[in-house]
């Protein structure tokens, strides 16, 4: 994502500002400055909570489902995602993810900035408890 973005391609990240484990939001947010410095967009979806993860590629390619881009979920929770290249899936999972990106806020460098000492303890708590994940 990172290379992509300092590439100049248009990466953007919906997460949820709600979670079932406290502890996946402090690893997520401890990644929040280097990926905002190399031009990811983050934003945060505040309504309810967000479980299925979709992946848009291009328009071209999507991938909607469970399982997060981590070894529990690919190798020891046996999550499962479909992947497709159907313009009608595609279209329609484009549509709930721009209705629910105009829903969320976006964290910008301000943010961070503005709320310094909660993003230290996100990071430190993130970082140590990145490897028990």
């Amino acid at each position: 994502m990172v290379k992509a973005a300092r590439r100049g391609v248009d990466v953007r990240l919906l997460l949820p500002y709600k979670t079932d484990r406290p502890i996946a939001l402090w690893v997520a947010r401890a990644a929040y400055n280097s990926l905002i410095q190399s031009g990811v967009k983050i934003f945060e979806y505040s309504p309810r909570f967000l479980h299925a993860k979709i992946m848009l590629i291009e328009n071209h390619w999507a991938s909607v489902g469970s399982t997060n881009l981590d070894y529990r979920s690919f190798f020891i929770n046996l999550e499962l995602n479909l992947i497709s290249t159907d313009s009608f899936l595609i279209e329609s999972l484009s549509a709930v993810y721009e209705n629910n990106l105009s829903m969320s806020a976006e964290i910008t460098s301000h943010h961070l900035v503005k709320n310094k000492w909660l993003n230290a303890v996100y990071q430190a708590l993130g970082i140590y408890c990145r490897k028990l994940l």
